[in-house]
């Protein structure tokens, strides 16, 4: 009996058994017969809810929509939303929790740029694909294999800012300060602002830094008043840029406006009124009342789920994200593994999304979706966000793109 139990454990074709069932259990974590579980970690009760709660919204709404249509290749979606409050320690522990508790197939990763940095070697370890929203060039370039985002960098962004300036408005000696927070994400801003004003041989005039969360900036707003500063630079989150220009006002002071994506949306031009009149801002994603066709036809469908209420831009964000996830699940077809799915999103090319963003591709050595934006100007009568230019990017900050013709960096 010993020896016939032996020569089953011994025997060849057994142990390739047991490899192959090991195998296919670690591949298909996530997958439970007709449902693929997917994990979401986006701010439910910090301090950037205003800008995160609705992309966690756009996203789960779009995955409702593709479940009421049979879901993707006869498998329904299941979605996990754990809540980090915008900290490193909270993020990490949501990630463990989806990723062993929970054994979710796929990720998109809200949180913060210092989260996601902090994060890359569990990504690695465990082998789980991921979209993320933070866009710093330091999460893509070089690749990470499992990490992938939609939208430009905030580093392109910046850029994009300063030839606004220097090319566009044609001011030779602009007096610019910089406006962060004391964060992995302000420090991105710090370097990249203080790098392109080297480039343009000169340097930020000032450099205050604005926490997440804070109520006043009055201090920091008057030490630029002082220094006479003509464009403030708001590298921030929503919450921080409100109150930054809402202390400006108090003290008098009425500059230029430049932000990048999160640094404020029509909750700020609401709150701050007059002051934000020279608010400007850019953005890889349409807004809520844009005509365009991805925008119109995401709006008929959010109808009919919640009638009457408007959202801001951040949720075509969440929405344009969720076509993301669901398109490269789509692609990778109904044997579903990690490395299918990074297939998956390696064979986007040129994807267009009517207008939501500008067109996405990634490749073996592309994990930036998309280096489009668009720049707009605060409506103060309609308390808006006005597009003034059309689809553009950091190579070509000056040459506007339609949505119907996509052009690509040769």
């Amino acid at each position: 009996m010993k020896n016939r139990i032996s020569f089953i454990f011994l025997n060849p074709l057994f142990v390739i058994l047991v490899i192959m069932i090991g195998i296919f259990f670690i591949a298909t974590q996530g997958i439970f017969g007709d449902t693929i579980k997917i994990g979401i970690i986006a701010d439910r009760t910090g301090p950037t809810v205003a800008v995160q709660g609705p992309i966690a919204m756009g996203i789960k709404t779009y995955f409702k929509y593709i479940n009421e249509h049979g879901g993707v290749n006869g498998r329904k979606l299941k979605w996990i939303h754990e809540d980090d409050r915008y900290t490193i320690s909270k993020q990490i522990a949501a990630f463990k929790k989806l990723m062993y508790r929970d054994k979710v197939f796929t990720m998109f990763l809200g949180g913060s740029t210092g989260g996601l940095l902090a994060l890359q070697p569990m990504i690695k370890k465990d082998k789980i694909t991921v979209l993320g929203a933070p866009t710093s060039d330091i999460m893509v370039i070089p690749p990470r294999k499992y990490y992938f985002t939609n939208g430009t960098s905030y580093e392109d962004e910046i850029k994009i800012l300063f030839d606004y300036v220097y090319n566009k408005l044609k001011i030779k000696k602009p007096r610019i300060g910089l406006v962060r927070a004391d964060t992995e994400h302000g420090k991105v801003g710090s370097r990249t602002a203080n790098k392109m004003a080297k480039q343009r041989k000169t340097k930020l005039i000032e450099e205050v830094i604005v926490g997440p969360g804070a109520m006043d900036a009055t201090s920091e707003a008057l030490r630029f008043r002082v220094a006479r500063i003509d464009y403030v630079l708001l590298h921030t989150t929503t919450g921080n840029g409100t109150a930054f220009v809402r202390s400006a006002k108090k003290v008098k002071f009425f500059p230029t406006y430049l932000g990048t994506k999160y640094a404020g949306a029509e909750d700020l031009v609401k709150l701050t009124g007059d002051a934000s009149k020279n608010f400007h801002i850019l953005n890889s994603f349409s807004r809520w009342y844009e005509d365009v066709p991805g925008v119109v036809e995401m709006k008929q469908i959010y109808e009919k789920h919640y009638p009457g209420k408007d959202r801001s831009g951040w949720y075509v964000q969440g929405w344009t994200s969720g076509i993301v996830i669901v398109e490269a699940l789509k692609r990778t077809g109904k044997n579903l593994t990690s490395a299918g799915l990074i297939k998956g999103y390696e064979s986007f090319k040129d994807v267009e999304t009517k207008g939501l963003a500008g067109p996405i591709t990634y490749g073996t050595g592309i994990r930036k979706g998309g280096d489009y934006v668009k720049l707009y100007k605060a409506d103060v009568k309609n308390q808006r966000l006005k597009a003034i230019t059309g689809w553009m990017r950091p190579s070509l900050p000056d040459r506007n793109i339609s949505n119907s013709s996509p052009q690509r960096r040769r």
